[in-house]
């Protein structure tokens, strides 16, 4: 069990089919030794219990509760096995999220949010778990909400109990940087109050990973409002980050999931280029990323639509846009779909780009998938499609 538990914590960032794989071997382990329904209901009942009392002895025990302990593989104890249990499914979650892999991840964050009915930070780190997914399906209300619920709960508990788990405020850096990538992904302005914080909490407790990931929002803002000065000052500094923290598998590969659509929607041939070669290296190297394989497809399409030849274009925007539309969600959809609007528009089938057009507009207003950037873009090759101007 330890090992097990090891590997997960050390692969959730850097292999995520690891990490879920063993997971799901640690937790059918535990549950022929232990019920963990009822560990988890017994944990719960505890802290209520410690949490409704008062007096010194009983602030100690509820701080003995949330306080760090080592895993041990032999305990039968609730209170023992229950708060890392948690940890690790949310990570397992993570891991799932991270490949694309829905209908595992759902299983896993549905039961995570069973045994956890009341806010709290077990009920926080399920949201965490999920995150990954809703970002890439353009869930953005969902990832507002999600992220701003976490973010309350956990600090909730440090106000009235002070004491977490180490893993747990990493959670909590995680839920501030979700936070603000959901305003950056939508063109919105950054809480630098919360940006701030965040960073602070990185650089205190030592969180590189989530320090790079949070140095990406302003880098991804920029790259989608195409504004070269932001977006160039922050890439640099990733980069550099990348390299001291030994170029990290996870971050190395996500870097140009976030930046590609700089260089397509500026019409940089040879940085597209480059970019799109990028994506379809890591998508061999990633076979089991579901996300990555869509990404690498979608700008692989934008650029064929820009200077390819037209009938291979034409087939890589069919490829990739029924591989996105079997995802439950997918945030480059609008980008897609405006990408293989201009590509009708310039073969003169205004009938298509139309309806493309129109689809992405809906994705874009939709409450839940509302966005900023895709309604400025989705808009305008609309209007491009009804016999105006793409640029007016």
């Amino acid at each position: 069990i330890k090992l097990w538990a090891q590997i997960i914590q050390v692969a959730v960032t850097a292999w995520p089919k690891i990490c879920a794989d063993y997971a799901t071997k640690l937790f059918a382990l535990w549950e022929r030794r232990l019920d963990l329904r009822d560990a988890a209901r017994r944990f719960h009942e505890e802290n209520q219990r410690l949490s409704g009392g008062d007096g010194l002895l009983n602030k100690r025990r509820l701080a003995k509760l949330w306080t760090d302990k080592p895993l041990d593989p032999a305990s039968r104890d609730p209170l023992e096995v229950i708060p890392p249990l948690f940890v690790l499914r949310s990570m397992q979650g993570f891991g799932y999220a991270s490949a694309g892999r829905a209908e595992e991840l759902n299983r896993t964050i549905a039961r995570l949010y069973e045994d956890n009915p009341d806010p709290g930070p077990y009920r926080g780190i399920a949201f965490i778990g999920e995150a990954i997914q809703v970002m890439h399906s353009g869930r953005w209300q969902a990832l507002a909400r999600g992220s701003r619920d976490t973010r309350s709960w956990f600090e909730a508990h440090i106000d009235s109990v002070g004491v977490m788990p180490a893993y747990l405020w990493k959670n909590y850096a995680w839920s501030l940087h979700f936070y603000i990538l959901e305003q950056a992904m939508t063109g919105k302005p950054l809480d630098m109050t919360t940006f701030k914080k965040c960073a602070s909490l990185c650089k205190q407790r030592d969180y590189p990973d989530i320090r790079w990931f949070l140095e990406a929002s302003p880098c991804l803002r920029g790259a989608l409002l195409g504004d070269r000065q932001e977006m160039q000052k922050h890439y640099d500094l990733l980069i550099y980050m990348l390299r001291k923290m030994g170029n990290p598998r996870m971050a190395e590969s996500r870097l140009p999931m976030w930046v590609a659509p700089y260089w397509l929607q500026r019409r940089e041939k040879e940085q597209a280029d480059a970019v799109c070669t990028k994506l379809e290296f890591w998508r061999e190297k990633l076979p089991h990323d579901v996300w990555m394989r869509q990404y690498a497809l979608t700008c692989r399409a934008w650029y064929l639509g820009e200077w390819g030849k037209r009938p291979e274009a034409t087939t890589a925007f069919e490829v990739a846009l029924a591989a996105a539309r079997e995802l439950s969600g997918y945030r480059l959809l609008p980008q897609l779909l405006c990408a293989y609007a201009r590509h009708h528009l310039a073969g003169a089938t205004a009938d298509a780009a139309r309806a493309l057009a129109q689809e992405a507009v809906d994705i874009a207003t939709a409450p839940e998938s509302e966005n900023r950037w895709d309604q400025v873009v989705a808009l305008r090759v609309q209007a491009a499609s009804t016999g105006g101007e793409e640029g007016a």
